[in-house]
């Protein structure tokens, strides 16, 4: 018996689907070897 889930805001269920981001970021070996591109996303 599931007791929970995964809801957006208007109430759709997206548990198994999952939802579009609002902002891509492109990862790439040299991007993730640069500890910048960490504070530049978190910091977005």
């Amino acid at each position: 018996m599931p007791v929970a889930g995964w809801y957006t805001w208007q109430g759709e269920c997206i548990e198994g689907k999952g939802v579009e981001p609002d902002v891509t970021v492109e990862n790439t070996p040299e991007s993730l070897a640069n500890p910048q591109f960490f504070v530049d996303v978190f910091l977005f």
